[in-house]
């Protein structure tokens, strides 16, 4: 029994430093994210975070419009903290609604002093698909909590998010919702 516990956590161990040993290989492939350089650059990433912003927001209004629900605001305090959580995803490489560094999407509203009493987030990025501003509206109305978020008559007020790796074109979008 106590040669069984010992390759057990032998075992262990080495996993663990082979997991351990990846670990500086996986944060330095974080920072080769491809960011503006230059003025120019900065211009045309700021022209397409608001172009993002605003085909999304008008992309949900519309399709609220067709079920009879009031349009949502688009509202800066909330976009920004909808880029802010858009770029960690991507820096990070993850996609999931808690952040390691930020918790749930409730949480970092309040960190960032949004003030509401009910919230929502809807992520998608791409990978294969959806990489247009109509793909993304399509998949969200195609996963029913998703859905659920876009089409709440609580919601009142908007913010997206749109963070992109110029060098690997790979995007990542953020729509928060609150009342």
């Amino acid at each position: 029994m106590k040669k069984r516990f010992f390759l057990i956590f032998a075992a262990l161990m080495v996993g663990e430093l082979i997991f351990t040993s990846f670990k500086p290989y996986h944060i330095t492939c974080n920072t080769t994210i491809a960011e503006p350089q230059n003025p120019v650059q900065l211009q045309e990433k700021k022209k397409r975070l608001e172009a993002m912003q605003k085909d999304i927001a008008l992309g949900i209004n519309d399709i609220r419009e067709k079920k009879g629900l009031q349009p949502l605001e688009l509202k800066s305090e909330i976009s920004r903290v909808a880029q802010i959580k858009g770029e960690d995803m991507l820096a990070e490489q993850y996609y999931v609604h808690k952040s390691s560094r930020y918790g749930m999407p409730d949480e970092m509203l309040r960190k960032y002093n949004v003030k509401f009493s009910v919230s929502g987030e809807n992520i998608a990025w791409s990978g294969v698909f959806r990489s247009t501003v109509q793909e993304v509206l399509d998949g969200w109305m195609d996963i029913k909590a998703d859905r659920d978020n876009i089409l709440n008559p609580d919601f009142t007020k908007i913010g997206v998010g749109f963070a992109e790796d110029i060098g690997t074109r790979k995007y990542h979008w953020v729509v928060m919702f609150t009342d």
